[in-house]
């Protein structure tokens, strides 16, 4: 498989003085607490949702703490731009510790976007009967969701 190039944060900030676009690949509510200023949020499965701009440059940075991760969003992001798309090397984390410029965005991504957080499940355990009638309904048609959408998406290939 290709891999996306590993650069260290000195690289970063050079990258995104000369114009490419960052993209955090952390938990929305990761990002929402702290980010590098000039990253917008995405997971894997909304890449194809960027905003144009980041899309249309001809660098796109990548911060994940997970590098696997994030080289396999490198991979995702190759069939939908034609950018050199490198990772941070540490991720956010690195970032931070090296004292570059983070920001918080409380609302940012909005509760609607946020697919990697289910927020009605956390109170299920707490004697809440409507969190739990949303759970067990979730479980219920959970079967027949996967079901209509399969392996939709992905590619299975051979080594």
């Amino acid at each position: 498989m290709p891999t996306a190039p590993v650069i260290d944060t000195a690289d970063v900030v050079r990258w995104l003085n000369e114009g490419a676009a960052a993209v955090s690949l952390e938990p929305s509510a990761a990002y929402r607490q702290a980010h590098p200023a000039a990253a917008v949020w995405s997971i894997r499965p909304r890449l194809e949702r960027l905003p144009t701009a980041v899309l249309k440059a001809d660098r796109i940075i990548l911060f994940a703490d997970d590098e696997a991760m994030g080289q396999l969003a490198a991979i995702d992001l190759a069939e939908l731009t034609t950018a050199r798309v490198a990772l941070v090397s540490g991720g956010t984390q690195t970032w931070a510790r090296s004292g570059l410029p983070m920001i918080a965005s409380p609302d940012d991504p909005p509760d609607t976007e946020r697919i990697d957080f289910v927020f009605w499940n956390h109170d299920r355990h707490a004697g809440n009967q409507e969190a739990m009638r949303a759970y067990l309904h979730w479980e219920t048609e959970l079967p027949e969701q996967i079901a209509v959408d399969g392996l939709s998406g992905f590619q299975l290939v051979a080594p």
